[in-house]
């Protein structure tokens, strides 16, 4: 996939503070991940990996002509951006840059660009096209770019296709085997029903992996008969799950025993397989629903709930740039019945657009309170503008979800400050007042400094 080859680099080249508001975590069309960020200038060796995966078709699908390697000039080219008159952005799976869009303006017509588009052979028939293109005129908007121009082999109907059928009006004029595209990259109410449809059905692929899986670790199956990780162990078993069930007992694995006569791992990181579905026995149903990027993180979450006795409602460990996204969980939630506060750890918003449009409707029904790791000023702004409740550890986490679900709202900002405790209420009307509350001071009888 791609458009015409770049003309060589002009203008400034001097960067603009790294965009890191272009990041974001997407899903495809088949339901997997991919990170889209701004290229760096040390993209270069990842650049070279890239390269090595590209058909000769595709190589001359973009450059218009057979090339054979990749010189430095050519990784200069792509990777040395202002990320103003000329910009990049990169898709990566994993650790491999898997895609790569540019957009190449001039200072003459600063509000004009020519783009262009490369895809790896493995990842085309995905949406990264679609997914690059829609990215890539966001962050050209950001730079005061009004119009895309493309130009488009006639035999590349993939990528064609892909500009058709963004929801721009495209203009099309042909010449010696190509086609120039030509449209206003200004938002649409079309362009945004394409991209919201596009979302839609790769939230519901990605959806279908979590309850369609092909291999499931139960994490916390004991071998005590009746007890819920032996249930949902035996359940799977015997309920005609086809694929291989992994149980995750450290205790059990470091004695070398089995749990329901199936071998046991110490941790989710020895099975010898990819995991889709990872069951983990929690405490009794409630009315929370918690999500966490991280492993660790999450058992974390199980043992706080664990120790107050707090039934959660839906749990959701997805490690980092999972399948299954918080921005997924957000719209889970909104329609769940059975959950009325939110916990989420997050190390990084995936896509933070979607994630503050998302928090700010199920905001409206429903608390969020986000733990969120290394907080920025202005990761504090997008969660106050989103209207959750940032915390900077899990115990706060707990309380705020708590208070607000078993809890009125109250009708002011007045509150009462009642305990045994002088000191102790001092303090705590204290922090009420910092807070912007009218503390009231309440000592018991029989209390004490």
């Amino acid at each position: 996939m791609s458009a015409a080859p770049l003309p060589p680099p002009g203008g400034d080249d001097t960067p603009l503070a790294y965009p890191a508001e272009w990041e974001a975590d997407v899903i495809l069309t088949d339901g997997g991940t991919a990170h889209i960020r701004p290229i760096l200038p040390t993209d270069g060796p990842l650049l070279r990996g890239f390269w090595t995966r590209l058909s000769p078709q595709s190589i001359y699908f973009r450059f218009f002509t057979a090339r054979r390697a990749v010189s430095d000039a050519d990784i200069h080219q792509m990777t040395v951006v202002d990320q103003r008159t000329r910009g990049a952005i990169v898709a990566m799976i994993g650790d491999d840059l898997v895609a790569v869009a540019h957009w190449e303006g001039t200072v003459a017509r600063p509000t004009e660009a020519e783009v262009a588009f490369l895809v790896e052979d493995a990842q085309q028939g995905r949406g990264l096209g679609s997914v690059l293109l829609e990215h890539l005129a966001a962050a050209a908007w950001d730079r005061g770019i009004r119009r895309f121009d493309a130009d488009v082999l006639g035999e590349n109907r993939q990528m064609i296709r892909v500009f058709l059928d963004a929801g721009y009006t495209v203009a099309r004029a042909w010449d010696s085997g190509a086609v120039r595209l030509s449209f206003e990259i200004t938002p649409t109410e079309q362009s945004v029903t394409v991209m919201r449809a596009r979302e839609h059905r790769a939230e519901a692929a990605s959806i279908g992996r979590l309850l369609h899986p092909r291999s499931i670790a139960v994490i916390g199956a004991a071998r005590a008969a009746g007890s819920l990780g032996n249930s949902v162990l035996r359940h799977l078993l015997t309920g005609g799950f086809d694929g291989p069930v992994y149980p995750v007992n450290p205790a059990a694995a470091a004695a070398g025993t089995a749990v329901a006569s199936i071998r046991a791992y110490g941790g989710i990181e020895e099975v010898p397989r990819p995991i889709d579905l990872a069951v983990v026995c929690v405490p009794p149903a409630g009315r929370v629903g918690c999500y966490s990027q991280s492993g660790p993180f999450g058992g974390a979450i199980l043992q706080a709930a664990a120790a107050r006795g707090v039934g959660l409602s839906v749990f959701v460990s997805a490690g980092d740039r999972a399948d299954v996204s918080g921005n997924d969980l957000l719209q889970y939630w909104e329609e769940d019945p059975e959950t009325d506060a939110v916990i989420m750890h997050l190390e990084t918003f995936g896509n933070p657009r979607k994630f503050a449009r998302l928090a700010r409707r199920l905001g409206r029904r429903k608390p969020i309170v986000t733990v969120y790791s290394g907080r920025s000023a202005l990761d504090d702004a997008l969660l106050r503008q989103a209207g959750v409740i940032g915390v900077d550890r899990i115990s706060q986490a707990f309380d705020v979800a708590l208070l607000l679900t078993s809890q009125p709202l109250p009708a002011g900002s007045r509150v009462a400050v009642i305990g045994a405790s002088r000191a102790l209420v001092r303090l705590t009307a204290r922090a009420a007042d910092a807070a912007g509350l009218i503390a009231e001071e309440v000592l018991l009888p029989g209390g004490s400094g």
